[in-house]
């Protein structure tokens, strides 16, 4: 069960970000651009649309697919192109040069969702990120096929925009609880902070670093006490990651309180070992594995 957090937001200095669709190799169209270089730069964006475009009709495009995907636990079919694949996914590349009765021409992915794999093939493809809703069970499952078929560069991707989500909800400035307004927002804010935290139990060790600024609206965009939260947290969650997040995030922020050894010892290990940069682990029970 999800822990309750009542959030009082505080305004911030800084806005809310626009929104911005990046494409999988990192273009934005938000990007500023020099005087000089506005026709150049004009030309190259038209051109990479074209690029992209094409890129997008191939994968559409069934009779030229080398390559049948059956997705899901419904064998959804996906009809793809073996040498764009291999590009984006080495996991995929090596499934594709391995011996197989049917020379590989047929893959089962089951434990990606049809939905998710939809935008993972778009991102592969040379397409924007796209993500609606912005959270919820759909970007889980996005994230989670990009580590199953380790794509890196588009679960950073997803890193950022998660940063950018946990900005533009938790920093609002105050509203009475009183109101049907204000209760819609606390209300959006304690689903955004829930989704954060399954996000932390799916996320790799190595993600620590952007959980950690994820995090950091938590403690500086509410008026919570850090410490309670994590105790609470230790008892109901038992997410290491996100406690170490939250730990960290509050290390940074100046809480002097953030040393849980006691009550979350698993977690400040966690913070300890991988700030440390250290790869062994001991197994802690009393917390799961927390990814």
């Amino acid at each position: 069960m999800s822990p309750k957090i009542a959030v009082k937001v505080h305004p911030t200095s800084r806005g809310v970000p626009k929104e911005v669709a990046l494409d999988s190799n990192g273009s934005s169209s938000d990007r500023p651009k020099s005087n000089d270089g506005k026709q150049q730069e004009g030309s190259e964006r038209i051109n990479n649309r074209k690029s992209l475009s094409k890129l997008m009709r191939i994968r559409d495009d069934k009779s030229t697919s080398d390559v049948t995907l059956l997705v899901g636990k419904e064998r959804t079919p996906f009809y793809l192109h073996k040498p764009i694949l291999s590009a984006a996914s080495d996991f995929l590349g090596a499934i594709f040069i391995s011996p197989s009765r049917d020379g590989g021409h047929t893959i089962p992915l089951p434990m990606i969702t049809p939905e998710a794999f939809e935008v993972i093939t778009r991102w592969m493809y040379g397409g924007r990120l796209l993500l609606e809703p912005e959270y919820g069970p759909n970007v889980l499952d996005v994230f989670s096929g990009t580590k199953y078929l380790h794509l890196n560069d588009m679960r950073m991707k997803i890193l950022d925009h998660v940063a950018d989500l946990m900005e533009k909800h938790l920093s609002r400035p105050v509203m009475s609880q009183l109101t049907e307004e204000g209760k819609r927002i606390t209300n959006e804010m304690n689903k955004v902070i829930r989704f954060f935290i399954q996000l932390c139990n799916i996320s790799w060790e190595e993600d620590l670093g952007k959980l950690v600024t994820c995090a950091e609206w938590i403690i500086r965009g509410q008026d919570v006490d850090v410490e309670s939260l994590v105790q609470a947290l230790c008892k109901e969650t038992g997410g290491r990651l996100f406690i170490a997040a939250i730990i960290q995030a509050g290390k940074n922020n100046g809480c002097a309180a953030c040393d849980f050894a006691k009550e979350c010892q698993g977690a400040q290990v966690t913070v300890d070992r991988i700030v440390g940069g250290v790869n062994s682990m001991v197994f802690d029970p009393k917390f799961g594995n927390g990814y």
